[in-house]
């Protein structure tokens, strides 16, 4: 087995002619040769049809290197060796999965060996030989099992995309060394792990959308489209602390939970009894998630209220119980696979940020390459890279009676949608492509 790998790799290499590759190759395989009779020959005819072509000294100078420098072989080596991307769980319709798919096929067109396994990972699961190979990067999609000592003891950069607020997670993020690099979809993320869990490498890195040619922006069923889950934010209980900080963050919406609970402190809310504040922070989660189903409900019941109707995916939306519901449509659950399919079917994406006011998501990218007008609540980063009206559409959440007009206006106007879409599809096809972020990951492992 070993000579027929042997001279089919060295086969390969000579075929491009990639000197230094086939020295690599010769080198590789000649650690084995005391269990190999046939390397000596194998080598002999390399060399021969090297010397035959006059790239022998090249070959030789290449050879001694990789024979006398375990540095520069390793650091070779390394290069050479498949990515080993870890999928996350099940969670939000897959999305893990699909963001973890759309990676994977990115990293193969821009030449990369992958490797791929799902968040259940533990050695032994279909891999058998991961303890002993050499891995160019090992990357997570939110995958807890990274930060497992079995992954730490791994000399090799590990990428982690994580996606929901750092708050949530306590402590989880601490301890890491430098081979870490977590990417967060919102500025405020990054920079709050480098902060509170002394991270050297934490950087906001969102997910990419998917490469697909110029769409039709004018054929469209849909009005208006939003692809999100319901959920009843009245179930969710809160004692007197939280209650108080709710309110101040519902007066200041433009607010990070992080900055409106440092202001609240501050200000001699929380009853001035807890401050260390990753502990408020960790304590007051409940209050962050009633504030995102909070806000969903209420610009969903604003655009319905004024007759214009929101298709909508997935059966919690069943429990909707706001106003003029007669106008809410509901669909079967789809895949995060077939969301852009979706899309491509409205003319307009309606985006509801989960509270990241420095963020971007994957959902406007897909929305931007579907063809659909993104319409979104700005954030620092939104507002920075993007222009309203140009190739986006944006509402704030302190002026949310302006809604439904902003929407009616884009409707109305099919010259001017059809404009800001297609600046949007021609922003995102060279920036936020999942090819993109591959490239993007290559230069930082490499």
């Amino acid at each position: 087995m070993a000579r027929k790998m042997f001279e089919e790799d060295a086969r390969e290499a000579l075929d491009v002619g990639n000197i230094k590759e086939i020295a690599f190759i010769c080198c590789k395989y000649g650690i084995g040769a005391g269990r190999d009779p046939h390397y000596g020959e194998i080598l002999n005819s390399i060399v021969n049809k090297l010397a035959d072509r006059g790239k022998l000294n090249e070959f030789m100078e290449h050879f001694k290197k990789f024979s006398e420098d375990n540095g520069y072989f390793g650091k070779y080596e390394r290069l050479k060796a498949p990515i080993f991307i870890i999928a996350g769980d099940e969670t939000c319709y897959g999305v893990l999965h699909y963001f973890a798919d759309c990676l994977a096929d990115a990293l193969v067109r821009c030449g990369e060996r992958v490797m791929i396994t799902d968040g259940r990972y533990m050695p032994y699961n279909g891999i058998e030989d991961i303890d002993n190979r050499v891995l160019k990067a090992v990357i997570g999609f939110q995958a807890p099992v990274l930060y497992k000592n079995f992954f730490k003891n791994i000399p090799t950069p590990k990428i982690q995309f994580w996606f929901d607020n750092p708050v949530f997670f306590d402590r989880m993020f601490e301890g890491l060394d430098e081979d870490y690099y977590l990417l967060f979809q919102d500025g405020d993320y990054a920079g709050f792990v480098n902060k509170y869990c002394n991270v050297k490498n934490a950087l906001h890195v969102y997910p990419g959308g998917e490469v697909t040619k110029e769409p039709d922006y004018h054929n469209r069923e849909y009005d208006v489209v939003f692809l999100g889950s319901y959920k009843d934010y009245g179930e969710i209980a809160l004692d007197d602390d939280m209650n108080e900080l709710l309110s101040y963050i519902m007066v200041n919406p433009e607010l990070s939970f992080v900055e409106a609970t440092d202001r609240f402190m501050d200000d001699g809310g929380i009853s001035g009894r807890q401050r260390n504040r990753m502990d408020v922070y960790s304590k007051m989660t409940p209050v962050y998630r009633k504030i995102v189903s909070l806000y969903r409900k209420k610009i969903i019941e604003k655009v319905l209220e004024a007759d214009l109707p929101v298709h909508v995916y997935g059966n919690s939306w069943r429990a909707y119980d706001g106003k003029a519901s007669d106008k809410l449509i509901i669909h079967e659950e789809i895949s995060a696979k077939n969301m852009i399919g979706e899309l491509s079917k409205a003319k307009i994406s309606l985006n509801i940020m989960a509270w990241h006011k420095d963020g971007m998501t994957e959902r406007i990218v897909n929305s931007m390459l579907a063809g659909a007008v993104c319409l979104t609540d700005g954030t620092k980063y939104i507002k920075e890279h993007f222009s309203d009206q140009e190739n986006i559409a944006l509402y704030s959440l302190t002026e949310l009676e302006r809604l439904p007009s902003i929407i009616k206006q884009l409707l109305s106007d099919d010259e001017s949608r059809t404009k800001i879409a297609k600046a949007g599809y021609d922003y995102a096809i060279v920036n936020d492509t999942w090819d993109r972020r591959a490239e993007e990951i290559i230069e930082m492992i490499s």
